[in-house]
């Protein structure tokens, strides 16, 4: 489902705005410009369940930023959010464990400058990568991760300031999740800025719902609902229906790229690292995109 299609949803009535009863969920509005799979999942799960209705405190207002949403979350003015796990957030508050993109946010892409097209050709090991100086926003959980491993990070204070700093040769490049660099390049194009074809970085982290650890009926809710959708299918597909997730599969060109792996030491012990349908498989793409029920690539 793309945002167009979203809206004529809400625009029929099965996707309320403005209907603030008990059984609502307070939702995040949608991303404006790219994925929402998130979204469309929370949905899907208040459709095949009933008895919840995704509102937004947001409407009529510009999209606020992921520290406005946290802690409008904190606040109760936000009954759910999501994004990428880390130790804080699932001492801090109920994750549920499936990840909405199956670890693709695990599965980095570079972002370099045209003339380093080239730059990573030759890098085989994390040893290798250690040579260049990678961007990652301040405060961001893979800031943590590139740094538990070695690499030189610069940390960049807001997301938009990545890409002049990049063409500005701050720091070599600017690793993004799989489904994320071409838009972003075609979004600041101003900028002399390319993907780069040669590596992919890999680890292992989880992109969940996140729920306040009192609100016990919400969780039970939406893990009910995440096993319904995980088991006949729809999950998978809204996944494989999204256009950047799309673009990913049809862009990545994976099996031609390096694997440097790195560890993650926020991987906490809840992570549900045993169930291989829940995670991307890049060496078996194919056998994994076959193993859900009904869901087609384009």
């Amino acid at each position: 489902m793309n945002l167009k299609s979203f809206f004529v949803l809400a625009a029929i009535g099965l996707v309320s705005a403005n209907c603030f009863s008990q059984n609502t969920i307070k939702s995040p509005a949608p991303t404006p410009s790219g994925s929402n799979v998130a979204l469309f999942v929370l949905h899907k799960i208040a459709e095949v369940q009933g008895g919840y209705e995704v509102v937004y405190p947001y409407e009529g207002q510009e999209r606020p930023s992921f520290a406005k949403q946290l802690a409008d979350f904190e606040a109760g003015d936000l009954d759910v959010m999501w994004t990428l796990a880390n130790r804080k957030y699932e001492e801090d508050y109920q994750a549920i464990y499936y990840p909405l993109y199956y670890g693709m946010f695990g599965l980095r892409l570079p972002i370099v400058t045209n003339e380093n097209l080239h730059m990573f050709r030759g890098v085989k090991t994390l040893n290798d990568l250690k040579r260049f100086k990678v961007g990652q926003g301040l405060g961001w959980a893979d800031t943590d991760i590139l740094q538990a491993n070695g690499l030189d990070v610069v940390e960049v204070t807001k997301y938009p300031n990545h890409f002049p700093m990049l063409e500005g040769e701050r720091f070599d490049y600017f690793p993004r999740a799989m489904h994320e660099p071409w838009s972003e390049v075609k979004t600041w194009s101003k900028y002399n800025l390319t993907v780069d074809p040669h590596i992919v970085i890999r680890y292992k982290v989880g992109f969940y719902f996140f729920v306040k650890k009192k609100d016990v009926a919400l969780i039970r809710y939406l893990n009910e609902g995440m096993a319904k959708l995980e088991e006949n299918g729809m999950h998978k597909q809204i996944f494989l229906d999204d256009e950047e997730v799309q673009m990913a599969f049809r862009n990545s060109n994976l099996e031609n790229r390096t694997v440097i792996d790195l560890a993650n030491p926020e991987l906490t012990k809840n992570t549900p690292s045993d169930d291989s349908g829940l995670w991307l498989d890049i060496n078996n793409l194919d056998e994994w995109l076959r193993g859900q029920s009904g869901a087609t690539q384009e």
